[in-house]
């Protein structure tokens, strides 16, 4: 797992990213929860390289689409091979690789 902190324009997001394999399916999955909370907040998980949706993101979890799409285009720029095609997502929300995101490495268990 690793923290990451995504800084777009006017926001910032606090995030716990990872991946795991599946042990259902044997897939390997991509997963973020974002700590709005600095502890804790809504999460997602996909299959590595899936194309994402927005009508099927937004159902899913408790975020807006101007989060969901800041969120999800930072991952796939800073974990290439995360994110397929982000499919019907607010173009105007898009991470810009200009601005600044860092990375820590975060220690789970």
């Amino acid at each position: 797992m690793k923290n990451i902190i995504i800084e777009t324009g006017m926001s910032r997001y606090d995030l716990v990213y990872g991946e795991y394999e599946d042990v259902s399916y044997g897939a390997t999955m991509c997963c973020f929860a974002w700590l709005k909370t600095s502890r804790g907040g809504p999460s997602f998980a996909w299959p590595k390289g899936d194309n994402l949706y927005a009508s099927y993101v937004l159902e899913k979890t408790d975020i807006n689409i101007a989060d969901a799409t800041g969120i999800l285009s930072a991952i796939k720029a800073e974990f290439p091979g995360s994110v397929g095609e982000m499919m019907y997502f607010d173009e105007n929300y898009m991470y810009n690789e200009a601005l600044h995101c860092a990375s820590t490495a975060y220690k789970g268990e």
